[in-house]
């Protein structure tokens, strides 16, 4: 059986809720299975704790907001061509949103790459 790679989008470099559960998602794949990639905008704790875990990371930063005060998600063309050229290269099974912020860009590259997207929710939704 071939190795299905999971590409996690996130958007904070520090471990929170959402990130403390992504970690833990992450620690309890079956790696016989799955390879999770990750891609975080800048190295902090979480890459730190990812690394422990052996787990693939990759660097990008997307801007998680086009307008903070309404929660509008990010938008930035060149963020965006940036993510899917990276997306292509790694060859993901699956991308898993870790922040709906990153939508648009998880979005379009699942789109153009013609694979699933799944969206994780964290806070008061």
């Amino acid at each position: 059986m071939r190795q299905l790679k999971i590409l996690y989008l996130t958007q904070f470099p520090q471990i929170g809720g959402g990130e403390s559960i992504l970690t833990s998602l992450i620690e309890k794949l079956d790696r016989g299975r799955f390879e999770p990639i990750v891609i975080v905008p800048k190295t902090g704790q979480l890459s730190k704790r990812l690394r422990e875990l052996t787990t693939k990371i990759h660097r990008l930063d997307l801007p998680p907001y086009l307008w903070r005060t309404f929660f509008v998600p990010g938008l930035s063309p060149t963020a965006t061509y940036k993510f899917y050229q990276l997306a292509k290269k790694i060859k993901p099974n699956i991308i898993h949103l870790n922040h709906l912020t990153l939508t648009f860009y998880a979005g379009c590259a699942a789109k153009l790459l013609k694979i699933p997207l799944v969206a994780t929710a964290h806070g008061t939704w």
